[in-house]
């Protein structure tokens, strides 16, 4: 995992701890490698994820792919809710 950032003091600000252990345990739990940029006051995620989201004919497969696609966009979901929340909050 790697965050590249235009604005080191937002990016400082919104990495709380709790976010940081988020992150660390997605990368654990999965093994998925992924950047996050924050740029320009703007967030995106790049996940380098392979064949996800592309369906397979082998249905043992299958259900973990789909949780493991589902749980790549519940993280993107949950830190941007985060990250929103922490900046509405945040003095500037």
């Amino acid at each position: 995992m790697d965050v590249y950032t235009d604005n080191k003091i937002l990016s400082m600000r919104i990495l709380t701890a709790d976010i940081m252990e988020k992150l660390v345990d997605f990368c654990t739990k999965y093994q998925i490698k992924f950047d996050i940029h924050l740029k320009n006051n703007k967030l995106y995620y790049r996940f380098f994820i392979g064949d996800s989201f592309e369906p397979t004919i082998y249905k043992e497969q299958e259900k973990y792919k789909l949780y493991k696609d589902y749980s790549i966009l519940k993280l993107c979901m949950d830190l941007s809710e985060k990250f929103i929340e922490l900046i509405d909050n945040m003095e500037i």
